[in-house]
């Protein structure tokens, strides 16, 4: 395993504690730049205790952050952070949100690490050395046929009526020809799900960089397909991010009218 993978999973269980610490109880919140887009004092507390961990260590790294943006540009490697994916669930008291950490050397993922401190599941890989679930390997989902797919997707509040309509109008298309659609609010986790075969498909139409990076890799080291609407593989920096188990990808993006 490599040095690096080790620091993202002590960074990530650390955070785990900081987060399960304050989970269900009362959370001060403020907005990132809308209403629908919220912050609390753990999302920031656990972005911190990571940094703090992994600069010690690989001091020359960047850091590209959820909360506290993007440092050391021109450094090769970058950590890409989501402190805690699912931060509504946090503050609501659903217990499913993460901790996600993944590395980039330029634009090509290195290693993800994904926690969830809930049922302390620890999700891993690195580029080509296949994907893990506590020091057990996963694979994805070997169903085949789109009628027997589970299907999750993730969509953010406060879009545009625009955009709102042709969600809408894609998805209304992919309802009838698949078994169960979820929306569960922590895309990190859902594509882990993927990954370990507990779902077949996810769809998402608006990332982030920390939303998909860790997540993304896992499910392509898992024997997954990731790419973005238009059938190209996945780059952290897109927007759209469909990931499957691979039977269906084709069928899946010509369904959504993508």
């Amino acid at each position: 395993m490599l040095k690096e993978t080790k620091a993202a999973i002590a960074a990530a269980k650390k955070a785990g504690k900081i987060i399960i610490a304050a989970f269900g109880k009362k959370h001060e919140t403020r907005e990132k730049g809308s209403p629908f887009d919220l912050v609390t004092k753990t999302d920031i507390a656990a972005e911190k205790e990571i940094i703090s961990m992994l600069s010690k260590k690989f001091p020359g790294y960047g850091f590209l952050a959820e909360e506290s943006g993007k440092t050391n540009e021109q450094g090769k490697f970058t950590w890409i952070i989501d402190p805690l994916d699912g931060t509504h669930n946090f503050i609501s008291g659903i217990p499913y949100f993460c901790t996600a950490i993944a590395l980039a050397k330029g634009d090509e993922l290195v290693c993800g690490v994904v926690f969830d401190p809930t049922r302390k599941e620890l999700f891993y890989a690195e580029k080509g050395k296949g994907a893990f679930l506590n020091g057990k390997r996963i694979k994805v989902s070997d169903r085949a046929e789109l009628q027997e797919f589970s299907c999750i997707t993730s969509v953010r509040a406060g879009l545009k009526n625009e955009s709102i309509k042709e969600r809408q109008e894609r998805f209304l298309n992919f309802y009838p020809k698949v078994r169960i659609m979820r929306i569960f609010g922590a895309s990190e986790l859902d594509l882990c799900y993927v990954a370990a075969g507990r779902i077949d498909a996810f769809v998402h139409f608006n990332m982030f960089p920390w939303d998909g990076a860790a997540g993304a890799l896992i499910v392509k080291e898992a024997g997954g397909i990731a790419t973005d609407e238009k059938g190209k593989p996945w780059n952290f920096m897109g927007k759209s991010l469909v990931a499957t188990n691979g039977k269906k990808h084709k069928e899946v993006l010509g369904i959504l009218g993508l």
